[in-house]
């Protein structure tokens, strides 16, 4: 059975989300597109508009039967995506997801379908908002963007969920000069595609693309972050900080508002002395900071590594005194394992209860 060829399409804005989508629909022949809404009501449901060039085919709501909002969308989307392609004779399937919902659990469902090619991950941004999408402290709930009561992620941390992910970007504008333009190369994956003005852009040479699951998967690994390549920019700088020391409980503590809130992107690994085992992953952006644990080092050797993105010049310095100070120092490192498990560690709500031999 011949596979049908998929498009995974993300944005935090819905009418930038809608344009892309009319877009996709006109410039690829034979296609039809699902696309998923919240709906805000008691029960924890989505509305899937399935459509062609032609106009609407389908309008239905569906009860999602799990608590997690992305979870429930899922374990619709792959047998939703197999109808519509029936139903229509459809030769490319284009899933629209729930604004600010993220791409790569999508993802991995369509490329386990039977039915199904997933050719990319599409991420749609405005190159003229996203320095104040990214970096600013907005809520998606002050948007009514949030994807379920309670939801109060960020605006740039959903941003650079979905940037991050994607096989290819789409901007609005023609390829400008601008510090948001800028910030997006930053912050996009390094092996990602752009296509600025994409309105005026044939788009339906990416259903020739072919999506990685692994390779994508790696992009959102914090362990296998890479360092941000350069790219011309001269408003925007990005800071790679590493150490083979941990960071002190305390001292990090001391130092989390600027290391964390500096009005940077901020993301990496990093382990603490009190933990020997365990990487712990670290993500900053809007205002926000999101840690928790990876996995055990295993035969890795633990390291501290951190990456900042961001537009004030100034910041640099501030960051480098910062991570330098929340380090153990090189005779608390030296003093080994027997001293470090002394000290005060109350990370416990973000990383898990710490097991008496620091396993934890």
């Amino acid at each position: 059975m011949e596979r049908v060829p998929a498009v995974v399409l993300t944005a935090i804005d819905p009418i930038l989300r809608d344009t892309a989508l009319m877009c996709l629909l006109g410039d690829i022949p034979d296609a039809v597109a699902l696309r998923y809404d919240m709906v805000h009501d008691e029960d924890l449901t989505a509305r899937r508009l399935t459509m062609t060039a032609s106009g609407v085919v389908e309008d239905v709501v569906v009860h999602l039967n799990h608590v997690c909002p992305t979870c429930g969308v899922n374990e619709d989307v792959a047998s939703a995506a197999a109808t519509a392609i029936d139903t229509t004779g459809a030769r490319c399937a284009i899933i629209a997801v729930p604004i600010g919902a993220p791409s790569h659990s999508t993802s991995k469902v369509l490329a386990a379908a039977d039915r199904i090619r997933l050719a990319a991950v599409v991420s749609a941004c405005d190159t003229d908002r996203f320095l104040v999408d990214l970096l600013g402290d907005d809520l998606l709930s002050e948007r009514d963007l949030h994807l379920f009561e309670g939801d109060e992620r960020a605006v740039g941390q959903a941003l650079a969920t979905q940037v991050c992910h994607a096989d290819i970007v789409l901007t609005a504008q023609r390829y400008p000069q601008s510090v948001g333009s800028e910030l997006l190369d930053h912050v996009r994956a390094p092996d990602s595609h752009r296509v600025d003005a994409f309105t005026g852009v044939d788009l339906s040479r990416i259903v020739d693309h072919e999506h990685h699951v692994d390779d994508a998967r790696r992009r959102m690994d914090p362990l296998c972050s890479l360092d941000v390549p350069p790219r011309g920019t001269s408003h925007v700088w990005s800071l790679t900080l590493t150490s083979d020391r941990p960071f002190h409980p305390q001292r990090l503590r001391e130092n989390l508002a600027t290391l964390a809130l500096s009005n940077t992107y901020n993301r990496g690994y990093f382990w603490l002395p009190t933990r020997p085992f365990t990487a712990c992953a670290w993500e900053g952006v809007g205002g926000q900071l999101s840690i928790g644990t990876i996995r055990d080092w295993g035969n890795d050797s633990p390291t501290t590594r951190l990456t900042f993105t961001g537009t004030d010049p100034g910041a640099r310095n501030d960051l480098i005194e910062a991570f330098d100070a929340s380090l153990l120092t090189a005779a608390e490192a030296l003093a080994g394992p027997g001293s470090w498990m002394d000290l005060v560690d109350d990370y416990d709500p973000w990383l898990g209860p710490r097991s008496s031999d620091g396993k934890g």
